[in-house]
């Protein structure tokens, strides 16, 4: 049987993972405070990858290193938390979630358990999945990154090591690899660069890196002075990270660079130096990094349920009343269910603790498999009193609007994010003889969305339609998008092709516009260039209303009271987004000479946005499937409702 040998304990790097862990926090509860809070992630890739890699090469070096053993140890210090948080998060579910989106939750508690979460959430990204800030389960995509590297991680140390391979040499390549891979990824599949592995691996290789140093050459440095200097820089890249960092940053690729390195820069000056005793060793920081992991674990589905409680829009307050619930639970998580499992207190062995993880992952079946769609548990909680609203409700349950964006044309006229213009058809132009104008869309899914409206007019010979849409791709020549790579090359081939066809009227249309002035200069050049070409009656469309969580869920929520009647309209609070699109884009539209139409003029009044199209209380359908898409009922009841200045 091997014997495990401890690395010595530093105390510091307990106070940077509690430094990594509070950035999260921040970033999650409140965005705006610290935009690049969620680096806190790859400072924790590379501790793992540190403390692990240390722990491994001097187990083979010294040949005690049992892969059985390494996992069992694995186990122990994961599972019971997770294992108590997941079950919880189900528990809760069943109180807050609709039926249709605790079947998701039973989806993702499978891949939590499998440690796939990471392959689940990239293969999620479409429209049909919903905002990943209403998934409970997000953020263990990270743990599911951890528990991949560490399959094979073990196995190539021992084959290089027994192969007299140098060290160095595995480590530096693949590292190379790995990051070359990200950088890639970044610019053109930037959900690959966050999610998976390989774009990942780089990052826990370099606490490789610094444990394979510390090794050869020791923990602490002899000279002092360096070490006081590394920690000082590695300090500030962190910092730099967290302050300049937006959600909007093409991240990660050569903007995880400053994170990863500080972090391995703090680790290698070592537990002596100012900084790391005085501060990173404070006993504050020390107990906050030590219960890091289930608050890790604790705050995002917390968060996420108080968010969906509350419609979307909960108050600062209950954020704050959150995070203190979050430490809370991981102080309990740590102390009474972590510890004595982990450190053999409890009689429960690890055999015991991979079944409860199946069983987990067999409850997560259940509700995903073959109990999908269940009745609410908790009719009073959505105001279902006496079943009053559940006649009206149901339809809404599970509403994902596929069969909308099926009428899109999707994957031919309306582009996906992996789709270049080559998939483009020309069927999406109709060139039939007809004395209808010929009206181009150009635009995102925003765009597309009218294209209900639009063909219901074109099927009447109103008008005949030309489709130019791309997913997320605002009608922007020369504009290069990291989150959707394909943009440029789509749009430089749209707007040729619409001076080619010469349409009556051109409709440009995105609810993803930046509003800045580079963005604003790029789209009035590209308005010049229809007009330059002689065509003149160009229409700006704003934005669709914005929802803080999805519609459908909105109103599952809404008549809290359990009255029989649905509303007509619901209000909603108003992003700082929109506010500043609707100020800005008619404006803009004025300057440039071009018509401008509202469609939250057209859906919102002062008493609130339509919700339904209905004349009475009978369900009809939604006007949006999610936050701001409109359902193909919406997207008639708004071109309709435009027909007239469109064509004027």
């Amino acid at each position: 049987m091997s014997t495990f040998i401890r690395t010595s304990y530093r105390a510091d790097i307990d106070g940077l993972r509690a430094i990594a862990v509070v950035a999260v926090l921040i970033y999650h509860a409140f965005p705006i405070l610290l935009g690049g809070g969620y680096v806190g992630v790859d400072i924790f890739f590379v501790i793992s990858g540190f403390l692990i890699s240390k722990i491994i090469i001097n187990q083979i070096e010294a040949q005690k290193f049992s892969i059985i053993t390494f996992y069992n140890r694995r186990a122990r210090r994961i599972f019971p938390a997770l294992i108590f948080m997941l079950v919880t998060v189900f528990i809760l579910g069943k109180f807050i979630l609709s039926s249709a989106a605790s079947e998701k939750l039973g989806m993702h508690m499978m891949a939590s358990t499998g440690f796939v979460q990471n392959i689940l959430l990239y293969s999620e990204d479409n429209y049909f999945n919903g905002s990943g800030e209403l998934k409970p389960l997000l953020h263990l995509w990270s743990l599911g990154i951890e528990e991949q590297f560490y399959i094979f991680w073990p196995l190539l140390i021992i084959i290089f090591t027994r192969l007299k391979f140098n060290l160095w040499i595995l480590i530096l390549l693949l590292s190379i690899i790995s990051f070359a891979s990200s950088v890639i990824a970044v610019d053109n599949d930037r959900s690959a660069a966050f999610f998976l592995l390989q774009n990942r691996t780089w990052e826990l290789l370099f606490g490789g890196i610094i444990a394979l140093w510390c090794i050869k050459k020791g923990d602490v440095l002899k000279n002092n002075a360096l070490a006081e200097v590394l920690s000082i820089v590695g300090f500030s890249l962190i910092l730099y990270s967290l302050i300049t960092l937006t959600p909007d940053s093409n991240f990660p690729g050569y903007l995880a660079l400053p994170p990863v390195i500080g972090t391995g820069l703090i680790i290698l000056a070592g537990p002596d130096c100012l900084l790391n005793r005085h501060i990173l060793s404070s006993r504050f920081l020390v107990l906050i990094g030590l219960i890091s992991f289930p608050l890790y674990l604790w705050h995002w589905p917390l968060l996420v349920y108080n968010r969906i409680a509350q419609s979307g829009s909960p108050s600062d307050i209950s954020i704050a009343c959150i995070l203190v619930l979050s430490f809370v639970m991981a102080y309990i998580s740590y102390a009474f269910v972590e510890k004595p499992v982990r450190y053999g207190v409890s009689k429960i062995s690890t055999q015991s603790l991979y079944a409860a993880l199946v069983v987990v992952a067999a409850i997560g079946f259940y509700a995903n498999v073959l109990q999908p769609n269940p009745t609410f548990p908790t009719q009073n909680l959505l105001g279902q009193k006496n079943g009053g609203l559940l006649p009206l409700i149901q339809p809404l349950d599970g509403y994902n609007g596929s069969s909308t964006v099926s009428q899109w044309r999707d994957n031919k006229c309306f582009l996906n994010p992996k789709q270049n213009a080559s998939d483009w058809s020309t069927d999406c132009v109709n060139l039939e003889y007809s004395s209808a104008p010929l009206i181009a869309l150009w635009g995102d899914s925003n765009a597309a969305s009218l294209v209900p409206g639009l063909l219901s007019l074109e099927r009447l010979g109103q008008i005949r339609l030309a489709q130019f849409t791309s997913s997320g791709c605002p009608p922007i020549m020369n504009m290069s998008l990291s989150v959707r790579p394909e943009c440029k090359g789509v749009n430089d081939f749209f707007l040729p092709k619409i001076l080619e066809y010469q349409p009556d009227i051109v409709i440009l249309s995105a609810q993803s516009y930046s509003l800045d002035v580079n963005t604003l200069s790029k789209l009035a050049k590209s308005i010049h260039q229809l007009q330059s070409s002689g065509i003149k009656n160009i229409i700006l469309i704003g934005p669709s209303p914005t929802y803080p969580i999805p519609l459908p869920e909105y109103l599952l929520r809404y008549n809290k009271d359990g009255s029989s009647s649905f509303p007509l309209k619901v209000k909603r609070s108003i992003g700082a987004w929109e506010k500043s699109a609707e100020k800005k884009l008619p404006k803009f539209a004025q300057e440039i000479g071009v018509r401008y139409l509202s469609i939250i003029d057209t859906l919102c009044k002062t008493d609130g946005c339509i919700s339904r199209v209905s004349n009475n209380d009978e369900f009809d359908d939604i006007t949006q499937f999610d936050q701001h898409h409109l359902t193909a009922a919406g997207s008639r009841f708004v071109i309709n409702n435009l027909i007239d200045e469109i064509v004027k």
